[in-house]
């Protein structure tokens, strides 16, 4: 499970970094830093903001990350 995920959070980086290098040096590079600067600080917020509301509430419910840590952590949630 933990491969998939480790998977899946690296495979954009391999499949758009090719793509991404070369419009980037067309682009201006102050415009491209500062969007994708404001998109990680608005992703931030939206995280943070859902960690208080139902959108998280599942993973704070069971409390996934302390099982993590103790090496209990359920497979499938009930």
């Amino acid at each position: 499970m933990i491969a998939l995920l480790v998977v899946c959070s690296y495979a954009p980086y391999v499949l758009l970094s090719i793509f991404a290098g070369a419009l980037s040096d067309r682009w201006n590079k102050k415009a491209v830093m500062l969007a994708c600067d404001s998109v990680a600080a608005l992703t931030t917020v939206a995280v943070l903001a859902g960690l208080g509301t139902s959108v998280c509430l599942w993973f704070r419910k069971d409390r996934s990350l302390w099982a993590l840590e103790e090496g209990t952590a359920r497979t499938a949630p009930d």
